[in-house]
């Protein structure tokens, strides 16, 4: 006897339970206790729908592309500012170079400048080619002019509100004048 419920535990452990109710354990007990042995149905199957995959829709979504678009669009302006950084740069660059060959033409021009009113040469030619002479302390004199008074007279006919209102609208057309 316990080794028919030895035999029922593990035929219980290996099938939990039947489709009539009955568990495995209770059946092979009954059997085994001297009763009647029920015989376990056959398992019936149910058999099920098959499943239908889901199945996504083979389109692309309209945001999806406008995101594409979008950074294709923006992939081209940073292109397009690389290249004109690239010419703003190779610019900057012939234009420090020119700089510096037009110091050096200033340094150059600046010296020659210099040495054309050298006092010494300008006197040589004078004296050699013009033929000038060299002014002595005596031959050297000033002249002096004192500047004629003047004085404008006004008519008389004038009021001074009249004057007043000239003076504000010459005022008012030099700032009209002054904002164009």
């Amino acid at each position: 006897m316990a080794q028919a419920a030895a035999a029922a535990a593990d035929y219980a452990a290996v099938y939990p339970s039947r489709p009539n109710g009955l568990s495995a354990a209770r059946t092979m007990a009954g059997a085994a206790a001297g009763g009647a042995y029920a015989a376990p149905r056959p398992a019936e199957r149910v058999r099920e729908a098959p499943r239908e995959r889901a199945r996504y829709a083979a389109g692309v979504s309209p945001f999806s592309i406008l995101g594409f678009a979008t950074v294709a669009v923006l992939m081209v302006f940073v292109i397009l500012a690389h290249v004109s950084v690239n010419a703003a740069s190779k610019q900057a660059a012939e234009m420090e170079t020119r700089l510096e060959s037009l110091a050096q033409e200033e340094r150059r021009l600046r010296i020659s400048y210099e040495n054309a009113f050298d006092t010494g040469e300008i006197e040589a030619y004078a004296v050699n080619t013009l033929g000038m002479i060299p002014a002595s302390d005596g031959t050297v004199g000033t002249i002096s002019i004192t500047p004629a008074d003047k004085a404008e007279i006004l008519s008389s006919g004038q009021s001074s509100k009249a004057g007043f209102i000239d003076n504000m609208a010459d005022f008012i057309l030099s700032l009209l004048e002054y904002f164009k």
